[in-house]
């Protein structure tokens, strides 16, 4: 989190969340066919807690921002993109809430 307010935004919200399998494959639904390991971002988010965020700031452009920080999602690609699986559904969350 100190990574993101280092970048100028604001985390304004908070909340922890336990997702099961159903709302997983919903949230994700996106990524479905097209991610190879999209079954395993939907173990990942129903593996326990989630901490939804609401990151704002750098003039409308949080997203942008959060996506120079996570780097590439793209999970069998060069060194520096995120191959954590992890990591990528974590990604994935914030990102998507912000759209």
């Amino acid at each position: 989190m100190r990574m993101i307010t280092e970048r100028g935004l604001s985390i304004n919200a908070l909340l922890q969340l336990t997702l099961d399998t159903a709302n997983a494959e919903e949230f994700l639904q996106v990524y479905k066919g097209v991610v190879q390991e999209y079954h395993l971002m939907v173990a990942e988010l129903t593996s326990g807690p989630c901490i939804a965020m609401e990151v704002c700031g750098c003039g409308g452009d949080a997203q942008q921002v959060l996506k120079e920080l996570a780097g590439p999602l793209d999970p069998v690609g060069p060194p520096n993109a995120c191959t954590d699986v992890k990591k990528l559904a974590i990604i994935t969350i914030i990102i998507m809430m912000l759209t």
